[in-house]
Formats: C-alpha cells, structure tokens, sequence
C-alpha cells in the first residue's frame, strides 16, 4: 500500500470518527423513571466535562447504548431487570436492589450513616487517587441513610477499592473487560459498583471517589500517562499508543512479509515492521525486492520467480544445481540438441567387430587387443573387462590397458567361453560370446617323492597315493607294489587310490617299499621309502572281583583285586584309604557312609592302569528289647548310627532256623518293632539272631538255651516284663518292670500315684473359702499338677501347680451355696493320673453383700462424670454405702458419684466404694482417667458463632487434625456446609489461620453460598502461612458459617506449622543506575533473607555470557530466621564499551547447602523501547505479593544500555561486591530511642542552664 492510500485511509477514519463524536454523548444514565436525579450526581458528571442523556426503563429497548462511552444505572427498582444490560457496556451502577440480577454479590448489608469507610491501600488504582485512609460516606448521621456494602461471594477478579471494617464488606468495587460476573455473564466493558448511593449527602471524599469511578469507568486508566486512555493500545509503555498497519519486518530490510498487522506504535509504525510488503525472506537483509538476482545461490535474491538457474534461458536448468545443461552459457547446448556433442548427454561405446573363437595349446598363453573391437563415439577413454563367463577357474585373464592375457591351470586342456564389456566410466557395450579353446598335449604320468613313514607297534600306516601320482591328461591311474623286502613283515593292501600297510602284531623294525603307477599307455615308477614300526610299552590289566560292596558297620571288607603287564608279568595293586595295602578294612560304629577306593597298578615303565571300588557301609543295627511271653511277644531293633536304613537284605530268625526277611525303613537313631514273625519265642530260653544277608549281626540268648555255653545266658523276662538294653545300643541288658517298646530304653514310664487329702469326700463346710489338700508319689523330682472343680460351671482344671514336695493345696475362695466336686491331675514329662475317684463337698454359709460391677472410667478435663454405686445383700440385709480417696471437687451421695475435673487436675485417681451389710463388708475399687483438654480458644479476632445452630452441618473436610505444614505453604481449606434448616439459605462463611497461642488470625478468607433445604455444598480457600509467623506458637484452623437469619456453626482443627531448616529468599534487587551506556558499570543490591531454622553458609552466583559475566562471591553466613538474618550483597557490574545496544538477561542465584534458591532475572533493553520513569528503577521489592503480582518469583527489573558516554572516567575491570548486614527494625527502634533519650538530656541542660542565669 502506497503512503498516498495509507493518508486517504486514516483521513477518512477520522472523519467517520468526527462523525460518530459529533452524535454521540458520553454517559447514558439509565433509570426506572425519566426523572431527574437530585443531588451532587449531575454536577459531579457537569464538573467532569461529561454530557448525557436520561433514558427510562421503557426507553431502554428503542436506545443505541452502543453510542454511549458508558451507561450510569441510578437508584430505584427496575420491572425487569435483566434488560439493563450492565455486562454489554461500560457500566457504573448505583444501584441497592438489582445486585444479585446483575451478579454483583449473593449478598448486601447496610451500614447507616455517615458509615465510616476504608481506603484499600494496598491497592494501586485510579480510583482511589487523593483519598485519605478513612473517611466518611455521608455528611449527615440518618438512620434511615445507609451505605449498601456488597459481601459474601463476588464475581472472580474483583477489586476492592473502598471498604467497610473488613475487605470482604466492599463499598467501591470493579472489574476489568472479560471478568465474570456471578450470574455467569461477561464483562464486555469496564465495569463498577459505588454502594454511596444518595448524592445528596455525599461528602468530599465520596465525590472526589464518585468522580475518580466515573472517570475510570468513562475512558479507562491512563497507567503510562501518556495522555491515552481506553484507545491506548499499550498502557504500560507511554511510547506506544495507537495502531498502525503494517508488515512485520524481521530483518529491517525495508520490506515486510504475511499478513497486513495492526501493529501497537508511537507516531511512526514501530521498528521491525513495514509499510511495503513483498519479502519471501524476512530473516535475510539481502534478500529482498530490490536486490539483484544471483544465479546458481540457492537463493530468491530478487524475490521474482526463485533462485536463476537457467542463465542461457534454452529451457534446461544448469548441471551445478542438479539440471541437465551441460552449458548453461550457450543456449545450443542442451539435451534437446541433435548434436551428439552437444546434447549433454554421454553416448555408449560401441562394438566394431565379430571376435572369433580363440585356440592355443596347453602350456602356452593368448593375448588378444580389444581395441580392435571396441570404439567410442566421444573418444572417451575406454576401460575393458569381462562381462560374463562360465564358473570354471581352469582359464585366467590379464587386462593391461585393451590387451587381455589368457593362461590356463598346468596341464588343463578343453574349452570355455567368455563375454567382453568395453566402459567409457559411465556406460559400456559388450561383444558376442567368444568361445576359448586350449588343445591338449599327451603326457606320462607324474609323480612326486614319497617322504620316509613312521608308526607305532601294532598300528596301520593309510596312504593315499593320488597324493603322490597324477596324469597330466587326466587319465585314469592304476597303482602297484613295485619293491617290497624278502620275508617282509609288512602287509599291503591298495584300493583304488588307497594303500593300507599293516606290521604284524607286536612287531617293530624297519623296510623299504616303493609303488609303480600306469595310465594305460605309459608306467611311472615312484621313489623307495623306508616304513619304521617303534616298540611300544603295552599297558598294564587290572582286574577287581567286585566294583560295589555293601556292609554293615562293624564288618571286615577284603577287595579281591589282581594286576599283570606283557612285558612285567604279575603286578602289585594300590588302593586308597580308608582300606589297607592289601585292600583289607575292619568297619567301625561310626564308619557309616558311601566310599570311593581307588585301585591302581603301575609297570616298570610307569604305564598305570586305576579303577574305582565303591564301598557303602551302612548302620549297625542291635537287638534292642524284647518280650517272650507267647500271648503278646515282639522283637525291637535301633539303628545306632545317625542315617536312616534300607532294611532289605536283612532277617531275623530263632533256634529253629526258621527265618524272617524284613523290610521297611529304620531311622537314624531309630527303632523298629518286629511283632509278625513266623516263629515263637520260647519262654524258658531261646536265641534270636539278627543277620545282614548271611553275616550274624548280633544274637542275643536267654533263659536255659545251650549255644554250647550257658553261663553268659542272659536272664528271662517275666510276664508283662521285657528284656532290653539299659539304653539304646548298649552291650549291656537287664529286665524291665515297664516296657519301653517304641521308646527311648532309659524312658520314665511309670505312672505318677495322686491321693485326695482334704476336705472329705462328701463333707459339708460352713465357710465360703476352702483349702483343698492332695499328696502325690512319683520317679519325677517335679510334678505338674492340675486342679479341676466345678466351681465354676462345668468341671474342668481351674489352676496349675509345680510340685515337688509329697502334699500339696490349693485355696478356693467366694464358693456360694452348693454341692461341688474335685480332683487333681499330675503329669511327669512323659506320664499323667488322676486321683482313683473325684472327691465332692457341699457349702452352706452366710453371704457377704455384692456390689455391681462399676469398672474403670475415663473423663476429659471440665466434662461431667457420674455414675450409680448398687449393692445388694443374698440375705437381704440392710446396707451402709462408703467411699474413700474421693478426688477433690467430686461427690458421692445418695449412691451417685458426681465429678466434673477441672482443667489442672488430669491424672489417674483411684476410688474405693465399700458395702456393709453389718456383719460382711465388701468393696470395689475404681480407677478414674481424667484426659488433658487444652483450654478451647476464645477466637476473639474473629467472627464467634453466639446463636449456634444444629441443623447447620459445618464438615472440614481439610486439613485433617495434626496436619503439617511449613513456613510459605498455601494451605488448602475445603468446607462442606449441610442445610438442614427449614428453608433454602444464603450462607457467609469464613476461615482463619489462628494464632491460639496469641489469639490473632494470621489470615483469613471469606466467601459466600446458596444451598438449598436438604442439600449441601462444597467452598474451597486457600490461607497462606506468611514467613513471619512464629512456628513456636499453636495453631489451628477456624471456621465460622453464618446463614440469612444469624444462625451460626464453628468448628475448627489443630495443625502443626514448622520452620523447614534450609530456606533462602531473594527479597528484592536494587539497580542503580537503571539506565547505562557501555563502558560504564551499574550497581545491583541482592536483598537475602534466611527464612529457615539453621544458619547458612551463602554465595551469590552472577551470569550473562553476552557480558562476560560468571561470578561468584565467598560463602557468607547468614544466621537462622530471627537472629542475624537478612544481608545486603552489593554488586559493581561493569558493562563492556563493545556492548551492544540490546535486550541482555542477568541472572541471579543464591546458593547454599547443595541448593539454589529462587532464580532472579533481570532484562538489560534499549532505552527506545521500555521508557523509565524518572531514568530509575528504584527496588523491586518481591516482599509485597499486592504489589507484584505478575512477577513470579521473576523480577522484571530493567537496566538501559544506550549511546551516551560514559559517566565513568575510567572502565571497570571487572566484577566487584561487598557484603553488609541489613538492619532490623528492633535495631532501628533501639537507635530511635536512644536517640531520644540523648535528646531529652540535652533539653534539661539547656533549661538548667537557663534557669542558672535567671537566678544570677
């Protein structure tokens, strides 16, 4: 677009905009009636400039608001509404009865006049300029003249610009364009509430507050002052305030590229845009409209139709950039041209001539010269080989330049083919397929020598003799003996190609042989070689009788082993422990196990022959015990070793012979009972024998049996008597009263003998408590003696007593009227008995009174505890009620014990309550826990719940009690309020961080919501635990929920707030000045606090490579939160003369313990695109989240580097710091003090003084 149609463009802009002035008024004040406001309304709008017009209601759906700045919604109750449209426009609404149909608030609460109001300072707004901290809403005191304050919930992003007593009753709110309101309409304009709604009252402050409003609400905020309000396009920057299109220009090359931009500027559109358009490469400055076209770059130098890669124009693009042009420069050369030469294009060599077939005798070689056959029509030089041939390798080619070399393999004839390839590089022609022939030549036979031969004794010697013979031609060879010694040892056996030689056995010496071979025509006849058989040593034969020996522990063992050699003869034989040299081994109990004998022999010339003997002696297994009486006789064996037995292979059998095989398995240290044998055992005497196949294991005799020596029978066993070793596998045998079949042979097996003393069997006892007297015999030192009654219920063993003494008793006690019974039960370790017959007794004896059981109680400090004492008397006796140890404060009367502890008297206490009924007392003690309750929090500063209500249902749902928390975190609050009122209800609600050790709420959060009847709903808050809060104090979270008519819930849970060890803030960074130049330095003061439990050790770490800049201070300490905490570092940055003047990034880090704090960056820009205020930058103080809520942990903070010189006389070398403590306020105080005081003793010098002269 041309400067001539941009100039017609915006001129008749301005005058539609002329126009539009010219027709329109500023303010539309919309009211339910066409009256005319009284009061300072319309003169404040007068004062202000402003014009307006009056629209009634019913005037509303006929107006164009759209002409209007901003509407004004004044006082009274509109039919509908809804038909106010305070969303579409620029709206001011001074209005108490439409708030919640225009989302303003779910709630409204008036204060009457004058109504004292606050001044959010904290809140930098236009619409607070020039008001005091407090004022006055009204100049009168009525009653009947409120200020409406919005509260409870509002819409999301208001601002709070005048409030009453607390931020939440807002008297002057605002929301900026696209805010929502609470009826879920858009803000489409500036929107404001002003709650001050009589004007006739108004006072100073409230109109100087009305007249700000308006203004903001009318043309907007000028936050840059550049004198631009709502049609700035940049408020923030009072350089740029008007669009003007445009096309971004990257490279400022003078031409743009896309799409027309309205691009945000000052008076002339801003750098990196332009007005022309046109640029197909907006990061090049050389490319570009007016720039001339270089072929063959690869760029759109011109921009007109790409990069030139056709200079000669012919059509064809050149080879350098990958076209077919040979010849860019000449439009004849091209692939289109009918010149050979000249149409780019590499024609193929071609064949000139029929190569015929070419022959030559074996022995000899061919050449041949295929220039003769090949040509090239560029003349390229021509490169020559072989295209194809068959897979025989007889035939080999040489190529040197065009001549190709043939031999063959020694001796081959017959015939091959070939086809040639002649190349030019690129492409290539082949000839016809040329047949090779190599005529044959007849030849005898050859041979080669047949070296001198070498084998062992007793082996055969193979050759294969086509190893040795060939024929030139090819011919079939048959071979023969041609010399062989007189008497030769050797036999020969040829096969085909093979000749087997074979010495006789055990021979050894030496011959000559020699062999003839015959193709049929003619005989060769090979060389004499010698065959040479060495002796060999034969190894010796080991022979073994048996490889696997099982025995018994106890045992002897004989290998039977033999060796002998062909040249020694017989041999000794070796053998490995545990047998002897003559392979002998008496066994032993305990030689249980599995063996591996090694059996060797060795000849005189050390040849060894070895093999392995595997011998397996298993347990000894005895004659244990036995009994011989015929009606219920048995035989016990024991497995003495410590492994368990396979009993195969083993019997026992008596003096008839008569044998049983047994089977099964004996457990180590086990025993084995023998009870279906086919014999009888005789009582008078007999012999039992125990064997292991056919060897006597052991064999006990008894009685009057003759083995043929009768003196060392052993003794017979009597009835129900047993005969058996004193213990287990002993030599050793006596008789056994007791059996022990089964068992350990030194089992106890005798029965312990119990007898019932006292009281006698069926005696009648007048008491209540009786000592039951029993006496016990036994083997046994100690006794385990059980008492079994029925005294209490079924009859079963009540108590357990160790006995060792011949009587013992056992006291029953509280026995009531009845017949029992009794008996005692005593057990050795392996035996137990009763007494021969129970025993019982009756009682009859009067009764003592009974006290119901009370049991222990547990009560909270300042909670009621009260119970009921209840006696009663089995002979119904009157009855005295008592008590001692009663704590202080409680009482006991009437049966009723009443205590309500204070809040110091937590403990343990106990009570003892007695009955008496004059002859019997009984009594019962009581132990009484009183819980520690901390003292409940007043909650003075805040909201106190007086008309508590229970059918509002008040749940925190978070935090849980005793949750953590650290110093900075946000903590996350979630109420659930449930309505069990009669009617639907509006509910406020609030919730505080409070301070309990202080009473103060740290912080707090209000809001508001409707629920209906039967229903509930959900709020969420997020209170924020500040870095000031004392982590030594208790904490809690307090809730308070208030619904429309006053009824209120509390609740509230303890939390636990703790000061994490590590934790280092950047508070803030000073740059002075914040507008340089290069070759000149810019101070920065890094504010550091340690918010954290420890002290630290810090550095501060400084960056920006463009700079040059990577520095890092010494550690510094900075001591734990509270004590020394807070230092100052204090940079001298030197900026470079050869910087630029750009956008540069400083960064900053604190670094300690292993960690980096909170990263800051600070931007480094040209002074033409962010202006400063007052060329300085002043402290970004990162202490105040009100102030800088768009920084986020990064402060913006700008330096200028521009082109003015230096303010320095000389170039700093580099980075310099210093390090000071920051002063804390109790410092300063002390100072201020003592400053005061010195000030005080000054003045009364002087009046003394003074006083002094006057006296003179």
């Amino acid at each position: 677009m041309s400067r001539k149609v941009s100039l017609i463009v915006i001129t008749t802009l301005l005058v539609v905009l002329f126009v539009s002035l010219v027709s329109a008024k500023d303010i539309a004040i919309i009211l339910p009636t066409a009256q005319t406001p009284a009061g300072s309304l319309l003169p404040a709008i007068d004062n202000l400039g402003y014009d307006y017009d009056i629209i009634s209601e019913s005037e509303i759906a006929s107006t164009n608001l759209s002409q209007y700045k901003a509407i004004l919604v004044g006082e009274g109750k509109f039919v509908s509404p809804t038909n106010v449209p305070v969303d579409k426009y620029n709206s001011l609404v001074l209005n108490s009865k439409h708030r919640i149909d225009w989302g303003w608030s779910a709630r409204i609460s008036q204060y009457s006049s004058p109504t004292s109001l606050d001044t959010n300072l904290q809140l930098v707004s236009p619409i607070t300029q020039n008001l005091p901290a407090g004022f006055s809403g009204y100049n009168t005191s009525d009653p009947n003249l409120v200020t409406y304050v919005l509260n409870g919930k509002k819409p999301t992003n208001v601002k709070i610009a005048v409030y009453r007593g607390t931020i939440g009753n807002s008297a002057i709110a605002y929301l900026y364009p696209n805010s929502l309101f609470l009826n879920n309409k858009v803000a489409k304009g500036r929107s404001l509430y002003f709650g001050v709604i009589d004007s006739r009252y108004w006072t100073e402050e409230t109109r100087t507050a009305f007249e700000n409003s308006l203004i903001w609400v009318v043309d907007g905020e000028d936050k840059d002052g550049d004198g631009y309000y709502s049609e700035d396009c940049n408020d923030n920057n009072p350089n740029l305030f008007q669009n003007i299109p445009g096309y971004l220009d990257s490279d400022e090359d003078g031409f743009g590229s896309g799409s027309q931009l309205m691009v945000c500027s000052g008076d002339a559109l801003l750098t990196g845009y332009s007005e022309i358009e046109g640029d197909c490469n907006n990061v090049d400055f050389n490319i570009n409209p007016s720039q001339e076209e270089i072929p063959y770059d690869g760029k759109d130098n011109d921009c007109f139709e790409g990069d030139m890669r056709d200079v000669d124009a012919d059509g064809y693009d050149a080879e350098i950039v990958g076209g077919e042009d040979c010849n860019d420069l000449d439009a004849e050369f091209n692939p289109n041209a009918t010149d050979l030469n000249m149409n780019c294009i590499n024609d193929a060599p071609v064949s000139t001539g029929f190569i015929d077939d070419l022959e030559w005798y074996e022995h000899t070689n061919y050449t041949l010269d295929l220039s003769d056959y090949f040509e090239d029509p560029e003349n390229d030089p021509l490169f020559y080989g072989i295209n194809l041939t068959s897979n025989d390798k007889n035939i080999t080619a040489d190529f040197n330049g065009s001549s190709v070399t043939f031999t063959t393999t020694k001796d081959w004839f017959g015939e091959d083919w070939v086809v040639f390839y002649a190349s030019d590089g690129e492409k290539k022609a082949v000839s016809n397929n040329v047949t090779l022939r190599v005529l044959s030549v007849e030849d005898y036979p050859i041979y080669s020598i047949i070296n001198n031969q070498t084998i062992n004794e007793d082996n055969n010697l193979t050759l294969n003799l086509s190893q040795y013979f060939h024929d030139p031609n090819g011919d079939l060879l048959t071979y023969f003996v041609e010399y062989q010694n007189n008497n030769s040892h050797l036999s020969i056996i040829i096969n085909g190609n093979t000749a087997k030689i074979s010495p006789e056995k055990n021979w050894f010496g030496e011959e000559m042989l020699g062999f003839r071979v015959s193709d049929g025509e003619h005989e060769t006849i090979g060389n004499n070689f010698s065959v040479k058989v060495n002796p060999v040593n034969d190894k010796p034969v080991l022979n073994i009788t048996n490889k696997n020996i099982l025995i018994v522990a106890g045992e002897e063992i004989q290998i039977e082993a033999s060796a002998e050699d062909v040249e020694d003869g017989v041999l000794n034989v070796n053998y490995t422990s545990p047998v002897d040299f003559n392979g002998y081994w008496a066994t032993q109990r305990g030689d249980e196990g599995s063996y591996k004998i090694n059996v060797s022999t060795k000849d005189s010339e050390g040849y060894s022959s070895s093999d392995i003997v595997n011998i397996n002696v298993i347990s000894e297994i005895l004659i244990n015990e036995f009994v011989s009486d015929s009606d219920d006789e048995w035989i016990e064996l024991y497995n003495t070793g410590n492994t368990s037995s396979n009993l195969n292979g083993w019997s026992i059998e008596d003096n008839t012979g008569n044998r049983y095989n047994l089977s099964g398995i004996i457990n180590g240290k086990g025993f084995f009972v023998v009870e279906d044998y086919p014999f009888q055992l005789n009582n008078p005497g007999d012999i039992i024998i125990l064997k292991h196949e056919n060897s006597i294991i052991d064999n006990l005799t008894y009685g009057n049996y003759d083995d043929g020596n009768t003196e060392d029978n052993l003794p017979v066993p009597g009835s129900e008597e047993s005969l058996g070793r004193i213990t287990d596998g002993s030599s050793e045998l006596k008789i056994f009263n007791h059996t022990t079949k089964n068992l350990p042979n030194n089992a106890d097996v005798v029965l312990p003998v119990v007898e019932l003393l006292s009281p006698n069997n069926t005696e009648i006892i007048n008491v209540r408590n009786v000592l039951l007297r029993y006496s016990v015999e036994d083997n046994s030192e100690n006794l385990n003696c059980q008492i079994y009654t029925n005294t209490q219920g079924n009859f079963k063993s009540i108590a357990t007593q160790i006995v060792n003494t011949s009587t013992d008793d056992f006291q029953l006690t509280n026995l009531q009227d009845g017949l029992y019974k009794w008996n005692v039960k005593c057990s050795d370790s392996r035996n137990s008995a009763f007494a021969v017959s129970d025993y019982t007794f009756s009682i009859s004896a009067p009764d003592a009174p009974i006290i119901q059981s009370i049991g222990d109680k547990n009560v909270h400090e300042n909670s009621l505890l009260t119970f009921n004492v209840i006696g009663s008397d089995p002979d119904n006796n009157p009855l005295t009620y008592g008590v001692s140890d009663l704590p202080e404060g409680s009482t006991f009367k009437n049966q009723v014990f009443s205590w309500t502890p204070s809040y110091n008297q937590s403990g343990l206490y106990e009570v003892t309550f007695s009955v008496n009924d004059s002859e019997f007392t009984t009594s019962q003690k009581v132990k009484i826990s009183v819980l520690d309750t901390i003292i409940p929090p007043s909650f003075k500063d805040a909201a106190q719940c007086k008309n508590q209500n229970n059918s509002i249902v008040l749940s925190l749902d978070n935090p849980e009690q005793d949750d953590d928390f650290n110093i900075l975190d946000k903590i996350k609050v979630e109420l659930n309020i449930e309505n069990n009122l009669q009617d639907d209800s509006d509910f406020d609600a609030e919730v505080h961080l409070y301070d309990i050790s202080k009473e103060e709420s740290i912080d707090s959060k209000d809001d508001s919501i409707s629920v209906d009847q039967g229903d509930n709903g959900d709020l969420e808050f997020e209170l924020e635990v500040s870095k000031k809060t004392d982590e030594k104090h208790d904490y809690v979270i307090y809730v308070y929920a208030e619904g429309e008519n006053g009824e209120c819930v509390s609740s509230y849970v303890d939390i636990n707030i703790k000061r994490e060890d590590d934790l280092i803030e950047i508070s803030s960074i000073d740059l002075i000045p914040s507008s340089t130049s290069p070759g000149s330095s810019v101070i920065a003061q890094i504010k550091l606090n340690n918010l954290g439990a420890e002290n630290q050790d810090v550095k501060i770490k400084l960056e920006n490579q463009e700079l040059n800049l990577n520095f890092e201070t010494e550690e510094f300490e900075l001591e734990e939160y509270g004590k020394k905490d807070s230092k100052t570092v204090e940079f001298s940055i030197p900026i470079p003369e050869s910087a630029e003047e750009k956008n540069y990034t400083l960064k900053f880090s604190a670094i300690y313990n292993d960690k980096v704090s909170e990263k800051r960056t600070i931007n480094v820009v040209k002074p033409s695109e962010i202006p400063l205020v007052n060329n300085d930058l002043g402290t970004i103080n990162l202490e105040n989240s009100n102030d800088y809520t768009n920084y986020e942990k990064v402060d913006n903070g700008l330096i200028q580097i521009g082109s003015r010189p230096s303010i320095t006389s000389s170039i700093p070398k580099g980075v310099e710091y210093s390090i000071k403590d920051n002063k804390s306020e109790l410092e300063l105080n002390y100072m201020f003090v003592a400053w005061i005081i010195v000030g005080i003793g000054i003045f009364i010098m002087v009046i003394g003084l003074i006083i002094a002269t006057f006296r003179r």
